[in-house]
């Protein structure tokens, strides 16, 4: 078997193994970045008097969470789910079916620091206004609604303005006075015929347990939830996983993205639509400067090996393929592209001198292996500060530079072998296509091209094509 084909039958191989390994690196979007500070969130136990200091609060929850990549797009990094009832039902089964997907989602491998903070164990007093008792004592239901506004919550007064600038006066009852549930009895609300009573005369109360805060997104009820992709792995296989998890759900929920992680879902297959208008865009430039199609080709094959090593690279590092990567990886099509046009056109300038076209692609990858190898060395020279870059933006440089690394390296190493031996198949058909689309000569042996019956000859330029070449002949 000539040695074309093997080096051919290795270049498919690499392909098959680029595959393999696209799909077993991690996806991401965006890296988290190291912003120099962090969040830290403490959640008390329900009813639990935040006047106490940290030390003193038993069983507190405290979450420490980084920044959204983006500020401004979402509250905190990570992933953000939202989990819906659509039909504005009791909270306790969406409470249920939260926490049964945070749980899920804990164990899974793929996510890690899942949590909420939803609850629906905070005590309550219902008070409930008993309006026919102070119908028949002439008390007027707007007047105990106005007093518990006013001793409980506030009530707005008026405006009045001091030294040019205008403040608002409101009407509450004094902190200590209104504490404790007891404290209700002090307050009294006068009847029509000018009797006053405590205003507890006419309530009647019950304590239950509901939640604090009832959050809506797009106007349904839900329960956030947030979370992180541990290390080595991305956050594509830790929204996979929610979405997988989501699954099983009560048919009456449903869940939605926000944040970063809503962006990552509408976006996510860009840049596979960007890295092929990439590869159409060198494709049709390289056509028209070398006036073929096949030659573009010859040359755009060096790309996939480059992927298979920009990938490799951040396998290895456990780097998940986010957004900078995927960059790295539109600019290996230009830089992988650069060394086999080097090759192809030095292999058509000797082809055009009368070498074979095997001689010219040899000769043409030893004269141009020290230019390949110098650029080589300076580009390295020149990435490494990101490969290993430290401090705020570190991980976008870490993905970038890694990708970039990785793929130059294994791209010039196997592209060396690879791109002759691609050069000479495609040469050897457009060789014998274009005997089988030259018309017979004078001889009628079908050898004949322009120029030979004036004792000219002619010479294979490029891969596709002849033009005569004059030569003196004796």
């Amino acid at each position: 078997m000539p040695f074309r084909w093997i080096v051919t039958g290795l270049f498919a191989a690499a392909l098959v193994v680029t595959l393999l390994v696209y799909t077993a690196t991690p996806t991401g979007f965006l890296p988290d970045e190291d912003l120099g500070f962090f969040y830290i969130s403490i959640q008390a136990p329900q009813g639990i008097s935040l006047q106490p200091k940290l030390a003193a609060i038993p069983s507190a929850k405290i979450l420490a969470f980084n920044l959204p990549a983006v500020q401004g797009i979402g509250a905190v990094g990570g992933f953000q789910y939202e989990l819906e009832d659509p039909t504005n039902g009791n909270l306790t089964p969406l409470g249920n079916a939260a926490a049964g997907l945070v749980t899920a989602a804990n164990t899974s491998g793929n996510v890690t620091r899942a949590n909420t903070t939803f609850s629906n164990a905070a005590p309550h007093y219902v008070i409930t206004v008993d309006r026919d008792k102070a119908e028949a004592a002439s008390v007027n239901v707007g007047d105990i609604f106005d007093v518990l506004q006013t001793d409980v919550g506030s009530k707005y007064v008026n405006d009045f303005t001091y030294n040019n600038r205008t403040y608002h006066v409101y009407l509450q009852g004094n902190a200590p006075d209104r504490s404790r549930f007891e404290d209700l009895q002090k307050p009294f609300v006068r009847s029509s015929s000018g009797g006053i009573s405590p205003v507890t005369d006419y309530l009647s109360s019950s304590f239950v347990s509901t939640a604090p805060i009832i959050t809506h997104y797009n106007l349904f009820r839900n329960i956030e939830i947030t979370g992180q992709s541990p290390p080595g792995k991305g956050s594509g296989q830790a929204l996979g996983t929610m979405e997988q998890l989501s699954q099983q759900l009560p048919s009456n929920l449903t869940h939605e993205w926000s944040g970063i992680s809503l962006e990552q879902v509408q976006g996510g297959g860009a840049s596979a639509i960007l890295f092929g208008l990439g590869l159409l865009f060198v494709f049709f430039v390289l056509a028209a400067q070398y006036e073929s199609l096949s030659e573009p080709f010859i040359i755009l094959l060096a790309t996939p090996v480059a992927i298979l090593g920009a990938l490799a690279a951040l396998h290895l590092r456990g780097i998940a393929s986010d957004v900078y990567a995927q960059v790295g990886y539109v600019l290996l099509i230009g830089l992988a592209s650069k060394n086999a046009i080097l090759i192809v056109e030095f292999a058509n300038q000797l082809r055009a001198e009368g070498l074979s076209a095997t001689d010219a692609v040899i000769r043409a990858a030893e004269i141009r292996l020290r230019p390949i190898l110098m650029t080589l060395f300076a580009f390295i020279l020149g990435i490494v500060p990101l490969v290993f870059a430290s401090g705020a933006g570190a991980a976008s440089r870490h993905s970038l530079g890694t990708a970039v690394l990785g793929g130059m390296l294994v791209s010039t190493i196997l592209n060396l072998g690879i791109i002759p031996a691609l050069y000479l198949i495609v040469a050897r058909f457009d060789h014998r296509h274009d005997a089988q689309q030259r018309p017979p000569g004078p001889a009628g042996n079908g050898e004949a091209r322009p120029g030979a019956g004036n004792g000219a000859s002619v010479a294979p330029v490029g891969v596709v094509g002849w033009i005569p070449v004059e030569r003196n002949t004796p």
